[in-house]
């Protein structure tokens, strides 16, 4: 995404990498929201269960500003402070807190 990467592109990226049938799910959900004309903060509080009310205010704050990236970013910098999750296992931004 800030390197220029399509939102579509990113979230089809993410998709292949995560072995977890439930966290791959929500991901292709996602990924058909968005392909679909969505914007990606619907897709997100689509999924209430995965994602905490934060994530989609953030992720809308983003698309509405035009700064997502730097909001994708804040997200990722913000669950990096939790545990690893296993190897093939959901990212931790599809983590609830």
């Amino acid at each position: 995404m800030g390197a220029g990467v399509p939102l579509v592109g990113a979230l089809q990226s993410v998709t292949t990498q995560v072995d977890d049938p439930e966290s791959r799910q929500v991901l292709v959900d996602l990924l058909e929201a968005v392909r679909g004309g969505a914007p990606l903060a619907r897709a997100v509080e689509a999924h209430p269960e995965t994602f905490p009310n934060l994530y989609a205010s953030m992720v809308r704050a983003g698309e509405e500003s035009g700064t997502l990236p730097l909001s994708l970013s804040r997200l990722a910098d913000t669950s990096r402070s939790r545990p690893d999750p296993e190897p093939g296992s959901a990212p931790r931004s599809l983590i609830r807190s």
